[in-house]
Order: structure tokens, then C-alpha cells, then sequence
């Protein structure tokens, strides 16, 4: 019969290539005798030999490269291993085959992330396998020393990648995921990514009530990290509108509801800005809580209630008592009485006079009243209730 291997002579390195794409395992083993190719000889897109052997899933193929010095570090031009390739496809068999590999310096590099030659976008293969949800391969990677809390090129943690997969995580497998890597103990739960985002924004981002649920029980939990932009985890919560997160994290004993900094907004801020009713209940009861907080320039939540036409939330937030800054002003002296004067507002004005500490005659920066509000825009009923209060002085001049 006569040979398929081309002779001798005329071996090229594209030939070993060729017959493992072909999955010609014996053509294969015969041109590895002839010691007169390259194991490692890549393709136009530098993929190797090996790298074709686990593409095609032929477990015997992989096994005869490596046994022939076949290099797993070997990357493409996508930054894509032998084990790489492996791990995208989900062949957890081919992967074990790797990682049981008799060069165990190799096996150390392809998990630690690269030979450090200046590859920016190379993916540990934690991570990747994180992103994917193969749990099997997690197991088998953590099993073979692989680092849980090893970062990709954008800082950010296997952890990070399961936790961001949120309502996706059921049904591609990074819930077990994150359970496998929050069972190593090892696992950093406070890392931050290129945007200072940790597990938990992730999975608030979102939506993962259950991989949201996994993170808050870990001891060491931080749930208080600002991101790049100055969002928690709870600010983020408030502004998905997510309820349930939010309940979640008021019964943390170190949860901090106000914000951290001056020029950020607090999440009840957020809230009554969103005209999230529920919301702002949720946590004004909270007994931490500042109901005052304003950031920047802009107002504190009772004048921004008034001033939105949130009524509902102008009530709620009135209901705190002594709480609540009832005088508070905008920058021109306006105080929330004024405000609500101005649009009409008569239950929040009867609210709001009903108030032993409300200056009812306080004056603007141009003199004006709540009164010479109601008058000048025409609020009948408001006009009315501010003459029915013996505090208020008609004699103001305009």
C-alpha cells in the first residue's frame, strides 16, 4: 500500500498541520517519526499543531503532539491557547489532557496568563472558563493551581465575569461558577476591576438576585466600594430600581445609605429623583438614613420632590418630623413651603404649615414670599390656607 505521509525530502511544516486538521492520527505519528517537522510549526494564523488537535476533539491526537513536545503556550493571534481553544469549545476531556501535560513550567504559564511578552489582552484561562460557565473545568483548573483570583486584562477577577453574567448565569452555568470559586475561600471578594467595579456591582448591574444573594453571605464582604463613577452597590441597586437588592443590602449592619461623598448623589437622592415611591420608603426607614443630603448644586430630596411634582414622596418625606429639614433653601432662598406655593401644592403646603419649625413668611433672595407666590400664580386654595395660618403676615411688601 503505498504511504499517504509525503517522502521525506519533501516534508513541510504545513504537512503536520494539514494531516492533525485532516485527524490523521497515523499520519500524524509517522511524519513526528521522521524527527523532520516542526510539533510546533503554526499556520498563517499562528495556530499550532496542538492547537488544531484539540479544535478537532481528538483526545489521542492531543495526547501524541504533546508526547512530542508539543507547546500549550503556544498562542494564535487572538491570544487563544491549546488550552484556550479547548475551554471555548467546552471539551473538559481535552482540557484535562492538557493540564496533565508532563512540562509543568507550561502548564504554570498558560495559567498564569501568558509568557509576559507584552500580550495586553491575553485572558487567564480562569477567567475565561468564568465567562463561559463551564464548572467541570473550573474545578479542574483550580484543581491544577490556577490562581482564583487571577485578573484579565481589564482587572477583572473570575469572580467578576461569573457574577456579571446575571440572568444568563442560570442557564449558562456561572452560578455554579461562582459557587465553586466562593468555595475555595481564597477568593477576594473586594477586587476591582479597570472601573473599580467589584463582584457585587456586578451582579447588581445585572440583575442577579442569586449570585447577588451568594456574595452578601461571604465574610470580608465590602458592600460599601465606590466605582469609577462613585456608585455602590446600593446607589446601583436604587437606580435599577431593583427593590429586592436594596432590601437586601439594608439589612447589611455595615451597609452605608448616605453617600460617601459630597459631590455624588445618596441613594435617597437617587430615588425621589427616579419617582420611585417604594423606593424612597424602603429607605427612609432605615435609621442611619440623612433625609437632607443634597450633592453639588443641586437640591435636597424634599425641595427636589416638591420641585419634580412629586407629591407622594413630598408627604412621605414630611412624615419624618424632626428628621427633615423643613426650611431648607435652594440657592435663591426658596424653601420647600415657597416651592410647593408656587405649583399649587395644597396638601403639601397644609403639610408643611402644619409644622411648629416652618418659617412661613421666610423671604427669597427678591423678597418674595409663600404667600406673594400662591397670589402671583393664582393657587386660590393655596392663598386661602396661608391666610388661615395666624403666622403668616399679609403686610410683606412686594
Amino acid at each position: 500500500m503505498q504511504s499517504l505521509c509525503p517522502p521525506i525530502d519533501d516534508l513541510r511544516s504545513e504537512d503536520l498541520v494539514e494531516a492533525v486538521t485532516a485527524r490523521h492520527v497515523s499520519i500524524v505519528k509517522s511524519l513526528l517519526e521522521t524527527r523532520r517537522v516542526d510539533v510546533n510549526a503554526m499556520d498563517g494564523h499562528d495556530r499550532s499543531p496542538l492547537w488544531h488537535a484539540v479544535s478537532s476533539k481528538k483526545k489521542e491526537m492531543v495526547q501524541l503532539l504533546l508526547d512530542n513536545g508539543g507547546d500549550i503556550t503556544a498562542a494564535d493571534l487572538d491570544s487563544m491557547t491549546p488550552l484556550h481553544q479547548a475551554i471555548e469549545k467546552g471539551y473538559t476531556p481535552v482540557a484535562k489532557i492538557l493540564l496533565s501535560c508532563s512540562n509543568t513550567e507550561s502548564v504554570k504559564l498558560v495559567l498564569k496568563g501568558g509568557d509576559g511578552d507584552g500580550d495586553t489582552e491575553y485572558e487567564p484561562p480562569l477567567c475565561l472558563t468564568a465567562r463561559t460557565g463551564n464548572v467541570a473545568i473550573v474545578r479542574l483548573l483550580l484543581g491544577h493551581g490556577s490562581d482564583v483570583n487571577i485578573p484579565d486584562y481589564q482587572r477583572r477577577t473570575p469572580l467578576h465575569l461569573a457574577a456579571a453574567k446575571g440572568v444568563q448565569a442560570t442557564w449558562f452555568g456561572q452560578r455554579q461558577v461562582a459557587k465553586c470559586l466562593l468555595a475555595e475561600g481564597q477568593v477576594d471578594m473586594n477586587a476591582v476591576g479597570s472601573d473599580r467595579s467589584t463582584s457585587l456591582h456586578h451582579a447588581v448591574e445585572h440583575g442577579d438576585k442569586l449570585v447577588f444573594r451568594l456574595l452578601l453571605r461571604v465574610e470580608g464582604l465590602d458592600p460599601n466600594v465606590s466605582n469609577s463613577i462613585g456608585q455602590t452597590p446600593l446607589s446601583r441597586a436604587v437606580e435599577s430600581s431593583n427593590l429586592d437588592m436594596v432590601h437586601l443590602l439594608l439589612t447589611r449592619c455595615d451597609i452605608r445609605v448616605n453617600a460617601m461623598n459630597p459631590n455624588q448623589p445618596s441613594p435617597l437622592w437617587l430615588a425621589v429623583k427616579a419617582g420611585h415611591l417604594s423606593m424612597v420608603a424602603t429607605l427612609l426607614h432605615h435609621p442611619t438614613i440623612d433625609p437632607n443630603k443634597a450633592w453639588g448644586i443641586h437640591l435636597p430630596p424634599l425641595l427636589l420632590s416638591i420641585v419634580d411634582g412629586q407629591e407622594d414622596i413630598a408627604m412621605l418625606l414630611l412624615g419624618l418630623g424632626e428628621r427633615l429639614d423643613v426650611n431648607a433653601r435652594t440657592l435663591n432662598g426658596e424653601t420647600a413651603l415657597s416651592l410647593a406655593a408656587q405649583r399649587g401644592s395644597c396638601q403639601v403646603v397644609d403639610r408643611i404649615l402644619q409644622d411648629r419649625r416652618t418659617d412661613v413668611n421666610c423671604e427669597n433672595k427678591d423678597g418674595q414670599t409663600a404667600l406673594w407666590w400662591a397670589e402671583q400664580n393664582g393657587h386660590t386654595a393655596v392663598v386661602e390656607r396661608l391666610r388661615a395660618d395666624p403666622r403668616v403676615r399679609f403686610n410683606i411688601e412686594e
